[in-house]
């Protein structure tokens, strides 16, 4: 079994590193061997696009117990012919306040399905992070 989640290196650790080095470099070389299979696929070049969203961060502690204190930032990466052009050659960073519901009303958003599902019907979607009119808007 692989565990390709960041969350966990293998026994004995991985490349000669333990710890969250060992994870870090499992999850990177895991993505550096899917990333590019996944891009050389006709359904990612029929506008497909790569997320890689994390789900926690280190920064998860100084939001304590309230899921909903936004004092944290959690990386969210789009890679598609269809993401958001860089700026100034480095990647785009939206400054618009996205959460996981985003991506749930995105994915609703791309695919027509309704109605939005919880917090999904009460926030913005990732049209942000796109090239302008690739998310088809609200249901």
């Amino acid at each position: 079994m692989n565990n390709n989640d960041l969350h966990t290196a293998l026994t004995g650790g991985y490349k000669g590193l333990t710890g969250d080095p060992a994870k870090i470099l499992q999850g990177d070389d895991f993505l550096n061997q899917v990333a590019p299979m996944i891009m050389a696929s006709q359904s990612y070049q029929d506008h497909g696009a790569i997320v890689i969203w994390f789900d926690e961060s280190e920064d998860d502690d100084v939001a304590g117990d309230n899921a909903d204190d936004l004092n944290h930032t959690i990386p969210e990466i789009i890679i598609s012919p269809l993401a958001h052009a860089n700026v100034n050659g480095l990647p785009y960073a939206s400054a618009v306040n996205l959460s996981h519901s985003a991506d749930l009303r995105t994915w609703q958003e791309v695919f027509h399905v309704g109605p939005f599902l919880r917090h999904a019907e009460s926030t913005p979607d990732l049209s942000d992070l796109c090239q302008p009119g690739v998310i088809p808007g609200t249901l």
